[in-house]
């Protein structure tokens, strides 16, 4: 893995952007229309309408991600369950980057808001699965539902953040919407792992599938302006009344 690491880093260092003169000088007009104390807001924006939901949702989902992580060996093997680990992760990837090939084109055509509420019911769905698991078979269904809700629902937030952002802000939005699904897995290990020294490691699972769910009905009611929109926007492919126009 370390040599994996330093040949990736040698890809990168030899990649070469575009120029960018061009897209700077739009960037700097564009700067102008902002007041000066509006740009060096940088957490402030994490708390404005167009990121705050799309952070919150993705803080769930990492907490859920996490805990999947951490403890499915550990749940495994209290269980008893025989089964290689590592063909649960393989069976997610494989969900995961197969569904990425439908659903990208698909948002394009259809709306954001649908899939990314599909990803939260996959991701639903996994944990819950988890949480019910007593064999090798439900282990690698909960594998295939969490690949498809991450599959899903990360590619497709990154997208709305694209819609939601001017070129030059891009950077910073993707950045602060990340940090919600950061944030939620550095808190799965301590947070969810006290709550199985006093529980289950299934008790856990059950209730992060109680976060993405309440993750579900929160981006339902709530991402967009009004609770009229966010329904037409999260499940009829309404349309983003905070994207962008290009």
């Amino acid at each position: 893995m370390t040599a994996l690491g330093i040949i990736g880093t040698l890809c990168v260092l030899i990649a070469r952007e575009p120029p960018r003169a061009a897209v700077d000088r739009q960037n700097i007009e564009a700067s102008k229309d902002i007041p000066q104390r509006k740009r060096f807001a940088f957490w402030r924006m994490l708390f404005t309408a167009p990121i705050r939901i799309p952070a919150l949702i993705l803080f769930m989902v990492g907490t859920a991600f996490g805990t999947m992580v951490a403890f499915v060996p550990l749940h495994v093997r209290d269980m008893g369950i025989v089964v290689n680990i590592g063909l649960i992760y393989t069976v997610r990837e494989i969900a995961s980057f197969s569904i990425r090939a439908i659903a990208g084109k698909a948002s394009d055509q259809m709306g954001r808001g649908r899939f990314i509420s599909m990803g939260l019911v996959f991701y639903t769905l996994a944990m819950l699965t988890l949480g019910v698991s007593t064999s090798a078979p439900m282990l690698l269904l909960a594998g295939a539902f969490q690949g498809a809700g991450s599959g899903t629902l990360i590619p497709i937030i990154a997208a709305l953040m694209t819609d939601r952002s001017r070129p030059h802000e891009r950077g910073i939005t993707f950045g602060l919407c990340l940090t919600g699904f950061d944030l939620g897995i550095a808190l799965a290990g301590p947070v969810m792992g006290r709550i199985a020294d006093f529980s289950s490691y299934a008790a856990v699972f059950f209730l992060a599938s109680i976060m993405t769910l309440t993750g579900l009905i929160i981006f339902i009611t709530t991402s967009s302006k009004d609770l009229s929109h966010s329904v037409r926007f999260s499940l009829n492919g309404g349309r983003d009344v905070y994207a962008v126009k290009s």
